[in-house]
């Protein structure tokens, strides 16, 4: 009941593709903490902590990737910063990103012209250095949705998403904007 390792060589594994961010139309690649794909296994999303964005592509039937777009910044209402994970949710569908550094989660979704799209966010907009850099409690008047830190979320086809906040401690309940 333990590892075993072998110096012989490893059959019917081989690389088929490498991208790295910014080379050759691939972004969205500097500090990816999830991938997901969608149903059909043709589009591959991946959210980046550093990019602070949530970026769509297409799987081709070789595999290869084909960015479709990057979502990050202003065109996220900010809600991006520190973006670490994403789950599925809703019948729609639709992707929940949690943020770290937001103290976020946002919900976008990939529209016909293969842009992402903002759908809706949920914060307390508690301003990052009041969060992490000052040494004064936050109070729960002020972390009133318990966000702070959002590390983990899972979703499910009924809409309901579970985030888990390292910041506030908590275990949140959400439902999914239908629409």
């Amino acid at each position: 009941a333990g590892c075993a390792t072998s110096d012989e060589p490893v059959e019917d594994t081989a690389l088929l593709h490498r991208y790295v961010d910014n080379q050759n139309g691939i972004d969205g690649l500097d500090n990816v903490r999830r991938l997901l794909f969608d149903d059909t296994d043709r589009i591959l999303y991946a959210v980046s902590a550093d990019d602070d964005a949530l970026t769509a592509y297409r799987v081709a039937d070789d595999n290869a990737l084909t960015m479709l777009d990057m979502i990050s910044g202003e065109r996220a209402r900010g809600t991006l910063i520190g973006a670490s994970d994403m789950t599925f949710s809703g019948a729609d569908r639709d992707i929940q990103v949690v943020s770290f550094y937001s103290g976020a989660v946002a919900q976008f979704r990939l529209d016909r012209s293969d842009k992402l799209i903002l759908q809706s966010d949920l914060s307390d907009q508690i301003d990052i250095q009041r969060v992490f850099k000052q040494g004064k409690p936050i109070s729960t008047q002020e972390d009133k949705l318990a966000l702070l830190g959002p590390y983990a979320i899972v979703g499910d086809a009924a809409g309901i998403s579970y985030v888990a906040a390292n910041v506030s401690q908590a275990l949140v309940q959400l439902t999914s904007s239908q629409g």
